[in-house]
């Protein structure tokens, strides 16, 4: 008689839904530390070595993470330089936007270099006032934007303040706001032919008033007029030439490849609860709020939202994958969004088609409040793995972390060893 009891191969994977003396054929009640490969058969995980050891780290995403109020970078060789400071401390989204890592808090968007990003909006009411100029009579309406002198990037405009000139003269504007950063003014002004702003000059930070004695129609039109600075949010994603963040319940978008400028009056979607992930596919926006929706398309404002699921998601979970390297039995492939619900792992497909294909084997614990996951390749295997905190907890650790093999055996729901 043998000594030797071979165990799988577990095809199935982990379960730990099914009864312990009733699992399907090839599942395992547990898997800990292991990897099990597409044949079935389990081998030890390697192990971890620590790289950096910190305080309050959070927030990792390709390679920048927070440390305190830091944000922070780890190159391959584990060297780690300081990116910006003075952050608030709070969890951050982290995207790549043209070749561009920005960084967003709930707020404010910021270049990973804690340079702005967008121009400040100019706040305040212009007074204008009558002087000499050859200004043909009529009615004027005036707005003022900062502008980045060395970008060209304009801020959104001032809301248009209107004079009317009773006979031939000019136009004097006067308590003009002011920037914090280091932006140019710059004076718009239509002309009685047209209600049209057209460019009028550009004056150093500082200058408090300025005299318009004519004008005259030009290439430069005012094309930020009732635009703000683009908002920061808990999760920040690019899709199709705008910018998306997710800001409590409210899912706010940029103007089209205009990423710093949004439309407060109906740049947005409103979701009964908060938005707990955002994430794309080729064709369209995975939203998960109090139930899954998808953004069909690239214009927002010409597209609706449709109900592709009722199950909610683990915030902070989502994540852009290469589908067919999971090795489904639906043998699907290309670019899938991923996220893990409220009946385990999620695949978003491309035309608002999802797969919930852990939803009979894993449970998802039930106060599970925020996550992250992370995708890796190594020795053939493909690995997602989501880490879920519960309870409200908030994890602090360092980059990497030991491992060891745990194994159970169970018979008839006792644990032998």
């Amino acid at each position: 008689m043998s000594d030797t009891v071979k165990l799988g191969p577990f095809t199935a994977g982990m379960n730990n839904i099914a009864d312990e003396s009733s699992l399907p054929e090839g599942s395992l009640r547990k898997a800990m530390n292991v990897d099990i490969d597409d044949a079935g058969n389990v081998r030890r995980r390697k192990g971890f070595t620590q790289v950096y050891s910190g305080t309050d780290i959070h927030s990792l995403h390709e390679g920048y993470f927070v440390e305190g109020t830091d944000l922070k970078y780890i190159d391959g060789a584990f060297n780690v330089t300081t990116q910006a400071t003075g952050l608030s401390g709070e969890r951050i989204s982290i995207c790549n936007l043209n070749d561009e890592y920005i960084f967003a808090d709930s707020t404010v968007i910021y270049y990973v270099d804690g340079s702005d990003f967008g121009v400040e909006d100019p706040y305040g009411s212009l007074l204008l006032g009558i002087t000499n100029g050859s200004l043909p009579t009529g009615k004027y309406l005036v707005s003022v934007l900062f502008r980045s002198p060395s970008t060209g990037e304009m801020s959104g405009a001032t809301n248009s303040v209107e004079i009317e000139l009773t006979s031939p003269g000019g136009v004097t504007v006067s308590n003009i706001p002011q920037p914090v950063g280091a932006y140019e003014i710059s004076v718009y002004m239509n002309t009685t032919d047209s209600e049209d702003l057209y460019y009028v000059g550009s004056y150093p930070k500082g200058t408090t008033s300025v005299t318009i004695p004519s004008h005259k129609v030009n290439k430069h039109v005012l094309s930020t007029l009732n635009k703000n600075r683009m908002v920061g949010g808990h999760i920040l994603r690019y899709f199709k030439g705008r910018l998306y963040a997710a800001q409590d319940e409210i899912l706010w978008f940029s103007e089209p490849h205009r990423y710093g400028l949004t439309d407060y009056t109906s740049n947005f979607f409103m979701f009964p609860t908060k938005i707990t992930v955002v994430q794309a596919v080729t064709d369209g926006l995975y939203i998960v709020a109090d139930k899954t929706y998808f953004l069909a398309g690239s214009n927002p404002l010409e597209n609706s939202l449709t109900v592709v699921s009722e199950d909610t998601a683990v915030p902070n979970t989502g994540l852009t994958i290469e589908a067919g390297n999971l090795g489904l039995q639906e043998n699907v492939t290309g670019e899938a969004a991923f996220w893990y619900g409220s009946k385990g792992g999620v695949l978003g497909l491309p035309g608002g088609r999802i797969i919930e294909y852990s939803k009979d084997r894993l449970s998802v614990p039930v106060d599970a409040v925020n996550g992250t996951t992370m995708y890796s390749e190594e020795d053939g295997i493909h690995r997602l793995t989501t880490v879920i905190s519960t309870g409200g907890s908030r994890t602090k650790s360092t980059i990497g972390a030991s491992d060891d093999v745990v194994a159970q055996h169970i018979r008839n729901g006792v644990v032998l060893n």
